[in-house]
């Protein structure tokens, strides 16, 4: 037999739930469990980054609700409006309604710091040369790289495109043309 509306004594304090401005017919308990309007339990599920959520259908369509903000909505007054549901003691799976509160982005991100569940700021690890080399390519290969163009080297292939009056993609064009055979690149190694 299905829970009633507001108040059983068989099953604990139950509220009808809105999400998003549906009327779905969904009740939910204090302890989490989410009925159906035929009554049935709906399942909850585990999500991929540890919260509970259930999956809720309107008009032929199915979306997923984290529990704990379902609990939150229906039964922790927001006044001040805030956005986002807290877990008091960091745990995703525990959604007792003493462990939930509303609270603002700031205030979720300053409560996941000092309980440790996000660690700051890290500084960056020095590259090894091998690791810079698949990065940024030939300058940390030890690799000079010249371009000819009818004749002449030039430092950069800018340099090669602004003296023949083309644009930097137009040299690297003519370079793999074969009716420029005298536009190349060539690769030397740096002496140190």
């Amino acid at each position: 037999m299905p829970c009633c509306d507001y108040t059983d004594r068989r099953c604990g304090v139950t509220n009808k739930i809105k999400i998003a401005g549906l009327f779905s017919g969904y009740t939910i308990r204090e302890d989490g469990l989410v009925r159906s309007r035929f009554g049935r339990a709906i399942k909850p599920q585990l999500s991929k980054n540890g919260y509970i959520r259930v999956e809720l259908w309107s008009d032929g369509k199915g979306k997923k609700y984290l529990l704990h903000r379902l609990l939150a909505q229906a039964f922790i007054p927001n006044i001040h409006n805030k956005p986002q549901v807290n877990h008091v003691d960091g745990c995703k799976t525990n959604n007792a309604l003493s462990n939930l509160e509303w609270v603002t982005q700031s205030e979720n991100q300053i409560h996941a710091y000092r309980t440790g569940l996000q660690i700051g700021y890290r500084k960056p690890t020095p590259l090894s040369a091998s690791h810079k080399a698949a990065l940024c390519g030939s300058r940390w290969r030890g690799e000079i790289r010249i371009y000819h163009a009818s004749g002449r080297e030039f430092v950069s292939p800018k340099d090669a495109a602004d003296a023949h009056g083309v644009n930097r993609q137009t040299f690297y064009n003519r370079v793999h043309s074969h009716k420029f055979p005298t536009w190349k690149i060539e690769i030397r190694q740096e002496v140190k």
